[in-house]
C-alpha cells in the first residue's frame, strides 16, 4: 500500500509538475510575452521607414536643387560664350575684315560676277593705297565700289590711243581684257585722293565719270585680299604697281 500511495503521490507530484509546466498563467505570461515583442518590431519598423522616406525625399529634393543649379550655370556659360563670339564677330567686321559681294562686270576678268571676297579694313589704318591695289570705297550712302588704283595724289592721268600712262609713263597692265578705252585728260590728282578704274575698261562707271570723280581716302574701306567663293575660284587678289 505504501509503494501504491508512494507511486500515486509520485504519479500526482509528477502530474502537477506538467500541470505547473501548463498552467493557464504561464501560458497567458508566455503569450503577453511573445505578443509585446511582437506589437514592438512593426512600431519600429515603422518608425525607421518614416525616417527613410523623409531622407529619400530630402535626398530628391537636393539633387533636384543640385541639377538646378547646373542648369543655371551652363545656361549663362553659355550665354557668355555666345556673346563673347557676337561680339568679336561685329568687331571684326567693324575693324578689321568684311565680307563683299561683287555685283557687275566692271571689273573683269580680275573679277567675276557674284564672287564673294573678304576686304581688309586694317591696311589702310597705318598705310595709303598704292597704285595696283583692288580697293572697296564707299560711292554712297547705300552703295560701294571696287575698282582698281591707278594713281594716287599728286599724279597726272592721261588716256591716249587706248594705252594709258600716269606722270607720262604707259602703263604695263596684264590684268586687261582687250577692250577700247576712249582718251581722257591729262589731270592731276588732289593730295589725299586716288584715281580708280575698272579692269574692264570698256564697261566700267569709275573715276573718269564726274559721278565718281577722284575717291577720298576717306571714303575708302579696305582692300580686297581674297576670293573665297565660289570655293573652287578661290585665290588671292595682288596688286600690279
Amino acid at each position: 500500500m505504501e509503494d501504491v500511495e508512494s507511486m500515486e503521490n509520485s504519479e500526482n507530484t509528477e502530474t502537477t509538475k506538467r500541470a505547473s509546466l501548463y498552467s493557464p498563467d504561464s501560458d497567458k505570461e508566455a503569450d503577453t510575452g511573445d505578443i509585446s515583442e511582437t506589437a514592438k518590431l512593426p512600431a519600429d519598423l515603422t518608425e525607421h521607414d518614416e525616417d527613410s522616406g523623409v531622407l529619400d525625399s530630402m535626398s530628391r529634393t537636393e539633387v533636384r536643387r543640385k541639377r538646378k543649379k547646373t542648369i543655371v550655370r551652363e545656361i549663362k556659360e553659355w550665354a557668355g560664350a555666345i556673346l563673347l563670339a557676337v561680339v568679336i564677330a561685329v568687331l571684326i567686321r567693324l575693324f578689321f575684315f568684311e565680307v563683299f559681294l561683287v555685283e557687275g562686270s566692271s571689273m573683269y576678268p580680275t573679277l567675276q560676277n557674284h564672287e564673294r571676297l573678304i576686304v581688309n579694313k586694317a591696311t589702310y589704318y597705318f598705310n595709303d593705297p598704292i597704285k595696283g591695289d583692288i580697293v572697296v570705297f564707299n560711292y554712297s550712302d547705300h552703295r560701294d565700289f571696287i575698282k582698281r588704283v591707278i594713281a594716287v595724289g599728286n599724279d597726272e592721268v592721261r588716256i591716249m590711243g587706248n594705252h594709258l600712262y600716269v606722270n607720262g609713263v604707259q602703263l604695263d597692265e596684264p590684268y586687261l581684257s582687250e577692250s577700247h578705252m576712249p582718251d581722257f585728260g591729262p589731270v592731276i590728282i588732289p593730295e589725299n585722293h586716288i584715281f580708280v578704274l575698272g579692269d574692264n575698261r570698256g564697261n566700267s562707271m569709275d573715276s573718269r565719270d564726274p559721278a565718281v570723280g577722284y575717291i577720298s581716302l576717306q571714303k575708302v574701306k579696305g582692300k580686297a585680299v581674297l576670293v573665297f567663293w565660289p570655293l573652287d575660284e578661290g585665290r588671292l587678289l595682288k596688286g600690279n604697281k
